[in-house]
């Protein structure tokens, strides 16, 4: 059973059932354990409402490229077109598979852990509030993670700048 962190985002339609619905779906797929809030962020690079955030901690027997099979499918379902694909547009739902049970995944259709997950603060915001929720009610899942690969060298005297109006937490 691998521990898999799944990103969420909607900015088209009734965005917080978009996100309820693609729960559900998945849920047919995988065990969805924890749930971030969701947040509501200022669409990058694309018209559109503000986007509905939210980031998943589930476990799954799925393969990641099944693993993504099943996601594209639930997006489908739910009226993403394949022409968005790599767009920025407004949609119904996109579900980003972030990391996959701490393996490095290459393969033509998917890359793991998500290359892009640590430039965007609608991941990052939600994904760290998860980080702390599974600290506190799930400590032994950190106590496997492997620290080798990690080495803190500075301390960061200035914290990340997010514009006041770029992200809210809403749920």
């Amino acid at each position: 059973m691998a521990n898999i962190f799944i990103a969420l985002g909607s900015n088209k339609g009734n965005r917080h059932f978009n996100l309820q619905t693609t729960t559900t779906k998945l849920q047919s797929h995988v065990n969805v354990c924890f749930k971030s809030p969701i947040y509501s962020t200022v669409p990058i690079g694309m018209g559109g409402k503000r986007v509905f955030n939210q980031i998943l901690f589930c476990q799954t027997t799925l393969s990641p490229k099944q693993l993504l099979n099943k996601t594209q499918e639930i997006e489908r379902s739910l009226g993403r077109g394949p022409d968005e694909k790599g767009k920025s547009l407004p949609r119904t739902i996109d579900i980003d598979i972030l990391t996959y049970g701490g393996r490095r995944v290459r393969l033509p259709t998917i890359i793991l852990p998500h290359p892009r997950m640590f430039l965007w603060f609608f991941v990052l915001i939600p994904l760290n509030n998860l980080l702390i929720t599974l600290e506190r009610k799930k400590p032994s899942l950190f106590s496997q993670i492997n620290k080798s690969f990690v080495k803190k060298v500075f301390t960061a005297r200035k914290a990340l700048h997010v514009p006041k109006n770029a992200i809210r937490t809403i749920a």
